[in-house]
């Protein structure tokens, strides 16, 4: 048994520490980074946990209270950013796997917000130039010794793609643009021909077929059509993390984005999602 201590958290969860485990197999080797991981809470759990593992080998790290912001968009030649998108996570991908919950996430006017002044920062710190970009960093919930006070933001990955998921989707309807435009462009003439204004904000809701919702899905689309922009089956390899079914609804303002997310997530007995 081996143990691999890593100076950060994967995943924001409920826990004092969070584990993985990975895979030996003949002629391959392997991480699953988030499905398999649970949190352990107390000093109990920790003791428990090594009393009864495994033989596989384990990263255990530690908790930070937090949840996940991203900072994403397309730099120039010269890491100008072209456009930004910023996400956040109303919760963590491994409750979603874990508990069977809802998946819900959303962006923000990103002009003139902290998250825009770092991941600006990080741009030009890494070799960005004439790409797509992905970064995730934690919103701490609490003070966290080390790391900083409650609401500041720490690094947490840095990613030279596009963003997951459908999030280019996202980024798409808040700026009624086309990512894929900008980025072609970007490539063959380093430049961007669109004038880009971040009109939107936009949610990303994901459903589980087996919860009683109090709408269903005809009553949402007569209800709230308006605002709905995407409306797709996920595929079951996927919808561990992503929900069953996902929404993609807009609006101009955040009280009505989280209306939005909470009615669309209510249960039959009227109780919220979270």
């Amino acid at each position: 048994m081996a143990i691999v201590w890593s100076p950060h958290t994967i995943a924001p969860v409920s826990g004092a520490l969070y584990y993985t485990f990975e895979y030996n197999l003949i002629g391959y080797s392997g991480f699953l980074p988030l499905y398999p991981g649970r949190a352990l809470n107390n000093q109990a759990e920790l003791e428990y946990f090594f009393a009864t593992k495994d033989e596989r080998i384990y990263i255990m790290e530690e908790y930070v209270n937090g949840h996940v912001e991203t900072f994403d968009g397309i730099t120039d030649s010269n890491k100008n950013v072209l456009i930004a998108n910023s996400t956040i996570m109303l919760n963590s991908i491994m409750d979603n796997v874990n508990e069977h919950c809802d998946t819900a996430f959303c962006n923000r006017f990103v002009a003139g917000s902290d998250i825009e002044e770092i991941g600006t920062k990080v741009v030009k710190a890494f070799d960005t130039r004439s790409r797509f970009f992905h970064f995730e960093f934690f919103r701490l919930d609490s003070d966290k010794e080390g790391l900083g006070k409650k609401g500041d933001l720490v690094g947490l990955e840095v990613n030279m793609r596009a963003p997951g998921a459908y999030m280019p989707d996202m980024i798409n309807f808040s700026y009624e643009s086309d990512v894929y435009t900008i980025w072609a462009d970007m490539v063959i003439y380093d430049k961007c021909f669109i004038e880009l204004k971040q009109k939107y904000l936009v949610a990303y809701i994901g459903r589980r077929n087996d919860i009683g919702y109090m709408f269903d899905h005809d009553q949402l689309i007569s209800q709230f059509g308006g605002n709905i922009m995407l409306d797709v089956d996920v595929p079951e390899v996927l919808s561990a993390a992503m929900g069953n079914h996902v929404y993609m609804v807009r609006t101009e303002n955040q009280e009505h984005l989280d209306y939005l997310i909470n009615e669309f997530l209510k249960r039959c007995d009227g109780s919220n999602w979270r």
